[in-house]
This record gives C-alpha cells, sequence and structure tokens, in this order.
C-alpha cells in the first residue's frame, strides 16, 4: 500500500499591509462594516510582479529540509502553464 505523509508546512506573508482605512479612501466604505460583515481587519499585498509560484517558492524556503512535493493551491494563477507548484519548486 502506498501512503503520503505530510512532513512540513511552511508560509509566507508578504509585507505590504493593506487596512480597511486604506480601503475606506478608495471605496464608499468604513473600516468598521468591512470588521462588522467580514471579520477583515487588514489584507497583504505583494510587491507588484510578485507570482503565487514566488510566494510558494518563500514558504517553502522557509523550511530547513527541501520539500519533496510542493502543493499549492490559488484562484487567480500567474500562469496556465506550467503549474504554480512545478514554478515554485525551480524545475
Amino acid at each position: 500500500m502506498t501512503t503520503t505523509v505530510v512532513r512540513g508546512s511552511g508560509i509566507f506573508v508578504p509585507d505590504g499591509v493593506v487596512t480597511n482605512s486604506r480601503m475606506s479612501r478608495l471605496m464608499d466604505t468604513t473600516d468598521d462594516w468591512i470588521r462588522q460583515r467580514t471579520g477583515i481587519e487588514e489584507r497583504r499585498l505583494a510587491r507588484s510582479g510578485t507570482s503565487s509560484a514566488d510566494l510558494g517558492f518563500e514558504a517553502g524556503a522557509s523550511k530547513a529540509n527541501s520539500p519533496f512535493l510542493y502543493s499549492t493551491r490559488t484562484t487567480c494563477p500567474g500562469l496556465k502553464a506550467p503549474s504554480s507548484s512545478l514554478s515554485a519548486s525551480g524545475f
């Protein structure tokens, strides 16, 4: 029988922060309105030109042992081919 084991995971959070106050300057809303309806206090913003594969690579690089398999999830991939997982792995 073949067994799959997750031996670790990584995370990378970009430095850029977008607060609800900033959002309220861009659109007709308030910090309170956003918090009450979504619970969101702030969002993270990657630098221009940063792809989901770049973020995945940074998350994987935070681990001492290089993972054998990258598994990524995204709703807005930067490329249709190759996949973000393949790009993040460096192949």
